[in-house]
């Protein structure tokens, strides 16, 4: 018997996978995960946006030797 409040894990329903330059595959977007919270979504984006800017960063590095 299951326990109160524990839910089965959601499977995501991907309806794109994005590849980077070389074809290798960097990430998916699933369609049934959605976020409403105006402050949430903003910390996503932000964390996208890091996470993009080290990218380039490291490139321009590693490019520069």
């Amino acid at each position: 018997m299951a326990k109160r409040g524990i839910k089965p894990p959601v499977v995501p329903h991907i309806v794109k996978t994005c590849y980077d330059e070389n074809g290798r595959v960097i990430g998916y977007i699933a369609d049934n995960f959605v976020e409403r919270d105006p402050a949430k979504i903003q910390e996503i984006l932000d964390d996208i946006a890091d996470i993009w800017a080290r990218a380039e960063a490291q490139k321009a590095i590693e490019n520069a030797k």
